[in-house]
C-alpha cells in the first residue's frame, strides 16, 4: 500500500515482489473497513 501511495501507480502496476495485486487490494480494502489501517497509521 506505501508503494501504491509514494509512486502514485496503480493496484495492477505493483511489482510482481509484492504478490498478486487483486490479493493485496482486496486484504487492504478489507483492512480499511476494519479499521485496521486506521490503528496502524495511528501507532506510526
Amino acid at each position: 500500500m506505501l508503494y501504491v501511495l509514494e509512486n502514485g501507480c496503480k493496484w495492477r502496476q505493483l511489482l510482481r515482489e509484492y504478490g498478486n495485486w487483486h490479493t493485496l487490494y482486496t486484504r487492504m480494502n478489507r483492512w480499511s473497513k476494519k479499521g485496521v489501517l486506521a490503528r496502524v497509521f495511528a501507532r506510526l
